[in-house]
C-alpha cells in the first residue's frame, strides 16, 4: 500500500524543519514521503493534496482538525483511504473522535510514531461526512457549528498563543464570550420533517463524532457511521451557558450523559436566523450568514485506524 503523510507548511506556527523532525519516525514506520511542506500558498497546497490522493492508496494528515478539513475538501474521496495523526492543533477533536489515546498536551515525535503503528496495523472504516452550505460557500466536514462557538474558537486560539494550556484557554475563552456580550438570536430549524423555532439560541452543533476537542464530549449521540446528522441546539441565558460549561469541565468531559440542549437526528438540517451568525467547520471559521444547510454524506470517507 502506497502511503503519504500530508503536512500544512503554515499551520501551528511551527517551521517546516521542526515539522519534518516531528514526523520523521511516523514516516519511517509507514514508509511514506512527507508532502505539502514545500507548497507556497493555500491553492498550491490544495492542488498538491488533490494530486496525492490520485496516486496514493492512503493519505495521512498530520496536524490539527484543519489538516483533515483540507484533505477531505481537496478533490474526490472515493479512491483514497485517509488517516490522521493528531499534532499541533488546539482541540484535535478528530483524534478524540477516532478513539485515540489523546491527552490535552502537545504530542511528541515518539507518540506520533506509536500512533503511526495504529494506522499501519489498523483496519479500514467507512464513515460519513457533513456537507455544510450557505448561499455563498460550501465545505465538507466532520463537525460544524453556528453561533457562539466561532467566537469561542477565535478567543481560544489567542489565549493558546499567549501560552495558556488548550483546555484552560477553551474554558476562559468560553467565559469571556458568554459575559462579553454575545448576542443570542432566534433560529428556525428544519430537521427533515420536524420544524422548530428556538429563541435565545446560543449555538447549534452538527457533528459526526461526540467530541468538540480538548476531550470535551459535547454531543454523546453522534456516531461516525450512523448515516445521519447529529445536531444539538443550546439556548437560554447566561446561567444556562455557565451551567453547561461547568458540567462539561467538572464531569469529565462533558455535557456527558446528561446532554445540555435539544438533540436532533436527521438526513438534512436547515437553519435560518434573524441576524447573521458565524459558521465554523472543523474548528475553522467559514462564513457569516442567516441561512445554513447541512446534509449527511453517508460513507463519504474511508479512514484507517
Amino acid at each position: 500500500m502506497k502511503i503519504g503523510l500530508a503536512m500544512n507548511p503554515v499551520s501551528g506556527g511551527v517551521d517546516a524543519y521542526e515539522k519534518r523532525f516531528m514526523a520523521a519516525g511516523a514516516a519511517a514506520v509507514l514508509n511514506a514521503p512527507i508532502i505539502g511542506l514545500d507548497t507556497t500558498s493555500a491553492d498550491d497546497f490544495k492542488e498538491c493534496i488533490t494530486e496525492a490522493k490520485k496516486r496514493l492508496d492512503c493519505l495521512v494528515g498530520i496536524g490539527g482538525d484543519g489538516i483533515m478539513s483540507d484533505i477531505i475538501n481537496a478533490g474526490p474521496n472515493d479512491n483514497c483511504i485517509l488517516g490522521y495523526l493528531a499534532y499541533l492543533g488546539s482541540g484535535r477533536a478528530l483524534g478524540w473522535g477516532l478513539g485515540y489515546n489523546m491527552e490535552n498536551t502537545p504530542p511528541t515525535a515518539e507518540k506520533l510514531t506509536k500512533a503511526a503503528l495504529r494506522i499501519l496495523h489498523g483496519e479500514n472504516h467507512s464513515i460519513d461526512a457533513i456537507l455544510c452550505e450557505t448561499p455563498s460557500c460550501s465545505s465538507k466536514a466532520l463537525m460544524a457549528g453556528v453561533g457562539i462557538e466561532a467566537d469561542v474558537i477565535t478567543r481560544t486560539e489567542l489565549l493558546r498563543k499567549a501560552g495558556m494550556s488548550s483546555l484552560r484557554a477553551y474554558v476562559v475563552g468560553s467565559v469571556v464570550s458568554v459575559f462579553g456580550g454575545y448576542q443570542r438570536d432566534t433560529l428556525s430549524i428544519e430537521a427533515d420533517d420536524q420544524h422548530d423555532v428556538l429563541n435565545d439560541m446560543i449555538k447549534f452543533l452538527v457533528m459526526k463524532h461526540p467530541y468538540f476537542g480538548y476531550g470535551l464530549r459535547v454531543n454523546p449521540h453522534a456516531e461516525l457511521d450512523s448515516g445521519k446528522l447529529h445536531g444539538l441546539a443550546l439556548s437560554g441565558g447566561i446561567p444556562m451557558i455557565a451551567k453547561s460549561l461547568a458540567t462539561s469541565v467538572m464531569n469529565g468531559n462533558i455535557f456527558g450523559g446528561n446532554t445540555q440542549g435539544i438533540p436532533y437526528t436527521a438526513d438534512r438540517i436547515k437553519l435560518t436566523s434573524t441576524n447573521p451568525l458565524p459558521l465554523h467547520v472543523d474548528g475553522t471559521s467559514l462564513d457569516v450568514s442567516t441561512e445554513f444547510e447541512f446534509t449527511v454524506l453517508p460513507k463519504e470517507l474511508t479512514f484507517r485506524y
